[in-house]
């Protein structure tokens, strides 16, 4: 007598058992699992600010309250906008003021250098200084505040030749000529004065002016 097959209690003796997972999930079923809940072929967004589209561009910053594209002012060395009218180009300088002025010449008994030709060699400066110091003297002593200096024009040969101008203050204080040359004349005849003028050859001319310096 053959033994009868002995099943588990209950269960169908050719029932196989089920596939078991460890979720639940079906069987062939392979969850994707993503950091957040975007959908599986989403492409994460681009870096942007908060709140912003994908492709939406960065916006211009501007400075507060002005419009985006607009231009700053060129600035000139004054603060004035580039463009701003200049003065009218024919506004004029006011007009020197004149200081009148005798032409004064004479001769110094002394032997001519050639180097008194040259304004800027050391004999020419070292003679203009010495009369123009002598005249500023005699003709303060005289004048007083009317007169303004003393300038050497020129030397030239014949000892020496010297062409200079008094320079005043005003038209109303000028000496007349033969004033300027008589005190001139008593000058070197003083034992103060220094210079070897030959008074036959002194001579004031008339009077110019010229601007002030």
């Amino acid at each position: 007598a053959t033994s009868p097959q002995v099943n588990t209690p209950g269960t169908p003796e050719n029932t196989t058992s089920p596939h078991v997972n460890t979720t639940g999930t079906p069987e062939n079923t392979s969850p994707h699992v993503n950091t957040t809940s975007t959908p599986e072929n989403t492409t994460p967004p681009y870096g942007n600010t908060p709140g912003t589209s994908e492709n939406t561009p960065p916006p211009h910053v501007s400075t507060p309250g002005t419009p985006d594209n607009a231009t700053s002012p060129h600035i000139n060395s004054t603060g004035t906008p580039e463009n701003s009218p200049s003065p009218p180009a024919n506004s004029s300088p006011p007009p020197p003021i004149s200081r009148p002025i005798v032409v004064l010449q004479f001769s110094l008994n002394q032997d001519f250098n050639e180097d008194l030709k040259n304004k800027t060699s050391e004999a020419f400066q070292s003679l203009a200084k010495n009369i123009t110091t002598q005249l500023d003297t005699v003709y303060r002593n005289k004048f007083g505040d009317a007169f303004n200096r003393t300038e050497i024009t020129d030397f030239r040969s014949g000892s020496v030749i010297v062409d200079s101008t008094l320079i005043f203050n005003n038209l109303t204080v000028v000496p007349n000529t033969s004033e300027v040359t008589n005190t001139l004349k008593a000058a070197a005849n003083t034992s103060g004065f220094s210079l070897p003028v030959n008074t036959s050859t002194i001579v004031a001319s008339a009077l110019m002016s010229t601007p002030e310096n």
